[in-house]
């Protein structure tokens, strides 16, 4: 079968990996079910380069243009120590609140 871990493809190739992966992971569920998006891709994208090109898109704007939010951390003295300047006074800083 493609996509047995022990397969020579899947471990040439990094979307035959990771559908393996999502077979290992999810057992008994139909893979369109799990994973519709994959399988939308599988039947309706004509050629791998197409394949390839779109799922890089999905993870340029998915991954690489959000930014993250730090939310919740503390710093100061004890886990993330503040090592910089801020680059305004205290009473600069209250004057540019809304």
């Amino acid at each position: 079968y493609l996509l047995k871990e022990d397969n020579a493809l899947t471990s040439q190739f990094l979307y035959l990996s990771c559908l393996a992966y999502i077979r290992r992971l999810k057992r008994g569920v139909p893979f369109w079910e799990s994973s519709p998006m994959l399988h939308d891709i599988s039947q309706t994208v004509p050629t791998w380069q197409k394949v390839a090109a779109g799922l890089l898109r999905l993870y340029q704007g998915e991954v690489l243009e959000k930014r993250q939010v730090v939310q919740h951390l503390q710093f100061g003295n004890d886990l993330f120590r503040a090592t910089w300047k801020s680059s305004r006074t205290k009473e600069e800083a209250e004057e540019a609140l809304p």
